[in-house]
């Protein structure tokens, strides 16, 4: 891990990314807990980082992860509602064209509803493990987890449809 380029592009981006985790928590005590708790697991994972990609999009990623994983653990920065947490494009930040009116639950249910190997791989992508982190754990080739991803992403898209969840 080159440490020079981690602190060089974290130093370059304290401001917004400190910003970002002051718009998710609304307290300046948490938003620094949450921003040093998620520098932790950005230096910790810095050999994902690819120095040819977007510093601040990986960072956001990992801060907001941050933010929901407490919030649904229910143990600290409750400030804004975890819904509201995908609405950033007003600090200047990639927002996920895929938003909608699907609330947690909904998505969560239908989750539930999948096949054991599917649903597996689907919780491993949201808690943000890398394709060869689920090879690894699952003891199963990366092109199988690619492949158990894909068929679980359509059979959930499925599912809301069926149940006229999706707009």
């Amino acid at each position: 891990m080159n440490n020079a380029l981690f602190l060089n592009n974290y130093d370059s981006n304290t401001t917004e990314l400190y910003r970002l985790a002051s718009y998710f928590t609304k307290n300046k005590g948490e938003a620094e807990e949450l921003l040093q708790e998620s520098v932790l697991k950005m230096y910790s994972k810095f050999y994902q980082y690819r120095p040819d990609s977007n510093f601040k999009a990986w960072a956001s990623t990992i801060i907001r992860n941050t933010f929901i994983n407490q919030y649904r653990k229910g143990k600290r920065y409750s400030a804004v509602p975890v819904e509201d947490v995908s609405n950033v494009a007003s600090l200047g930040y990639a927002v996920n064209d895929g938003e909608s009116n699907l609330t947690y639950e909904e998505v969560s249910n239908e989750l539930e509803k999948l096949p054991s190997k599917y649903k597996k791989v689907i919780n491993f992508l949201i808690e943000g493990f890398s394709y060869k982190e689920m090879a690894a754990e699952l003891d199963i080739p990366i092109g199988t987890v690619k492949s158990q991803i894909f068929i679980a992403r359509k059979l959930l898209k499925t599912q809301l449809n069926q149940h006229n969840l999706l707009n």
